[in-house]
C-alpha cells in the first residue's frame, strides 16, 4: 500500500460530497411565482433569506406600512 491508496478514499468521499452539496443547491432554486410575495416567501423558506432580509424585503413590497 502507497501514500496514493490511502488518499484516494478520503479524496472520494469529498466528492461525493460536493456532488451532493451542488445537486441540493439545484433542488432549492427558486420556482417560477406568480407574485413578488409569493417569491419572498419561496426565498424565506428555502433559507435563502435571512429572518431580517425577509422582513426588510416585506416592508419595501406593503411600501413602509406595517
Amino acid at each position: 500500500m502507497n501514500l496514493y491508496d490511502g488518499a484516494a478514499l478520503p479524496l472520494y468521499y469529498v466528492v461525493i460530497i460536493i456532488i451532493t452539496l451542488i445537486e441540493k443547491r439545484q433542488k432549492t432554486r427558486i420556482p417560477t411565482a406568480d407574485t413578488t410575495l409569493e417569491q419572498l416567501n419561496i426565498l424565506y423558506d428555502s433559507g435563502a433569506l435571512t429572518q431580517e432580509e425577509y422582513k426588510n424585503e416585506l416592508t419595501k413590497y406593503f411600501g413602509g406600512k406595517q
